[in-house]
Order: structure tokens, then sequence, then C-alpha cells
């Protein structure tokens, strides 16, 4: 007989459309159709007659468990009748290990109302607790690189006891402990510093000063001697603060979004005052690579490129990833194995930087290739 699936290694999400998440405010036109895409975490939702509704079913696999089939039994209920769906889980003898190496982002935006709780407030208890539930699917989808605001918000700005400008990282500490995963590392991705009018707008800073017994805030030009201050005083104190709390190996700095054309001039200077407070933190940027490789080679440490820019600047972006390569976890896993057999499933779905395997049955048969390589 088969073994069964523990209950208690199940975890159960209603799948939802954007469409019906989307605000028709927000709708620039009516979708084509339905596109299911949120996981929510509830066991329960409301059936319209004549509709049919998904649930995702996600179970935990101890890593000493035995390969082979297992048996589960899956209850639907509405009132007093019941239906039961039996099913079967196959589990092979590959163990994704715990560790990413690779890192993953999703920049996301707290929205309590996609949970159910109506518009609770930045930082209520139950904004809190959307937080945590994004934070709970995230590591499940392994993702481990944390979008996190720098903006007085997230970090008040308060005169401190000497009348001068202090900082208060409270917020900052409960989003990156709420991020934190006790098996394995995640990364802090500190927002913009700066702000913009549209793509091609104009860089500018937000500063913060003490006037008159009161913090006041101003953009101003990212040259000028009241963003030289404000950052000299941000950059030092933040990067005190990460250091005292053992955080600074893990925190990437975003200067501006996709910096391209007259706005490499105003980067370069939020690159100085970042070398000169904070020499040990590492900047990481979306990047707009063209004929600029020399500028962002010596300033960004951490390359994000656009997508749409691979097939102009293939060559010039392979030498830069030669530097710092991090390949898939189960992958990784079989070249330390069989290397020969890892290279063949790894060429045979990623043929170069902009022709990679389309085909869905094709990727996943190439992934099945994988789980049965162990």
């Amino acid at each position: 007989m088969s073994p069964r699936v523990r209950a208690e290694t199940a975890e159960l999400a209603f799948v939802d459309c954007l469409t019906r998440l989307m605000p028709e405010s927000e709708r620039v036109a009516a979708a084509p159709g339905e596109f299911p895409d949120p996981l929510l975490e509830t066991a329960a939702t409301v059936v319209a007659p004549g509709r049919t509704e998904s649930f995702w079913i996600d179970v935990r696999v101890p890593p000493a468990a035995a390969a082979g089939r297992y048996l589960a039994t899956v209850t639907a209920q509405i009132g007093a009748t019941a239906r039961q769906l039996p099913l079967a889980l196959e589990v092979h003898p590959a163990v994704v290990p715990v560790r990413r190496t690779l890192r993953l982002t999703n920049w996301f935006s707290v929205n309590p109302r996609w949970l159910g709780y109506a518009d609770a407030p930045p930082l209520s208890v139950n904004w809190w607790r959307t937080v945590e539930a994004i934070a709970r699917s995230c590591w499940g989808h392994r993702q481990n690189v944390f979008w996190t605001s720098l903006d007085d918000w997230m970090i008040p700005r308060r005169v401190g006891p000497d009348g001068g400008l202090a900082l208060d990282f409270s917020h900052f500490d409960r989003w990156v402990q709420t991020f934190s995963h006790p098996d394995f590392e995640t990364f802090i991705e500190g927002q913009p510093i700066t702000t913009r009018d549209g793509y091609d707008g104009h860089i500018r800073a937000p500063a913060w000063r003490v006037e008159e017994g009161a913090v006041k805030r101003e953009i101003v030009e990212v040259d000028s001697p009241a963003a030289a201050a404000w950052f000299a005083t941000f950059l030092t104190a933040l990067r005190q603060h990460l250091a005292e709390r053992g955080w600074l190996d893990r925190f990437l700095l975003h200067l501006a979004d996709e910096p391209h054309g007259h706005q490499l001039a105003p980067y370069a200077k939020l690159v100085e005052y970042v070398r000169a407070a904070a020499p040990d933190l590492r900047i990481v940027e979306a990047l707009d690579v063209r004929d600029d490789y020399v500028f962002f080679q010596d300033r960004v440490d951490v390359w994000v490129p656009q997508l749409e820019r691979f097939d102009q600047s293939v060559e010039l972006l392979a030498e830069r990833m030669r530097d710092g390569v991090e390949d898939y976890e189960l992958l990784a896993e079989l070249g330390r194995r069989d290397a020969a057999r890892a290279r063949a499933i790894a060429d045979g779905v990623v043929r170069s930087f902009t022709d990679y395997e389309r085909d869905v049955p094709r990727f996943r048969a190439a992934r099945r290739a994988l789980l049965e390589a162990f």
C-alpha cells in the first residue's frame, strides 16, 4: 500500500485572477479573459453558480522522505454536502537544496485589500499581516531578495536629542526581520534614493534637514550642497545601522531605476556620495545598457540588464556575467555529480542568450529529465 501524505505538510491557497483584483478605475481597457495569478491564503471562497474556481496545493516534502508514490484525499464541502477527490504525489530522489544560490527578486506593493483586510493603512496590524503573507509566499517560490523602501514612512526622519537630524530604523528593522528566513539567506534591496518625472526625466534628490526645530523635506539638484549634506548623513547612518545589525553583506542599494542618457551625470554624482560615505555598500541597478558599458562597469556592482538589450549587447553582458554567474540549485547539484549530463540538459533548453526553449511540454520534459537524473 502506498504511504499517505500527512495533512500538516499540505498548504491550500485560492487561485484568484488579476482581472478580479484590479480596480475598475485602474484599468486601461477590459481584459480579454481572466488570468489566474495570485495565490491567496484561504481554504474557503464563494463560488457563483455556473463558475469553476481553482485551488493550489503545496506539499512540503521532507528531505529524508523516501522516493515513490504517495496518496492523498482532498475534501471539498459546501454546507452539509462534501465530495472527496483522490490525488497522488510522486516524490523523486532529487533534493532541491534549502540554500538559494540564484538571487531572485520581484518588486511588489503591499495591498491589504487583496487579502480581505479592507483599506488597512501602512504599518497597521493588518498591513503587517499582509506583509507576513507576502513573505511566506515569496519564500515558497524561492524568492530571496526583497524590495525595501528607504523613504521617510519606513525610516522616519526626526529631530534628535542634540537638535540634529536623526533616523528611526524600527519599521525598517521589522520589515527586514519579516523577510528574513531562518534556513537560508535573504537580501535587502533598497529602493532608489532619488526621484524623477517619467523615464526620461531629470534625476533629483529628496533631501531632509532640521530647520527651526522641525524636519523639512525638499527636492533639490543632486549636485547641490543640500543633497551632499543629506546623503552624507543618511548613507553614513544607514551603513552604520546595517553593520550593527549584521546586515551589511545582505544589503543592495538602488540609486535611480534604469539610468540612461542625460541622467548619467547626476548618477555619477550619486555614486560619489555612496563611495565616500559608505564604500562597502553594493550598488544594484536595472540597466539600459547601450553604449555606456564602461560607465556602468566602473559604478554599478550588481547588474540587472533590461531583457531587450540582450540582442544588442550580448558580448558585453556575457563578459560581465562571466564574473559571477549563479546557477539554478538543482542543476548545479547535478553538475557536481555528472557535469556532462547537467550540461546536456542545460544546453537543451538554453542555447544562447536569445535562443531558449519556449515550448511548455519540451521544457517540462527537460525538468523531468533533471529530476530523474538523481
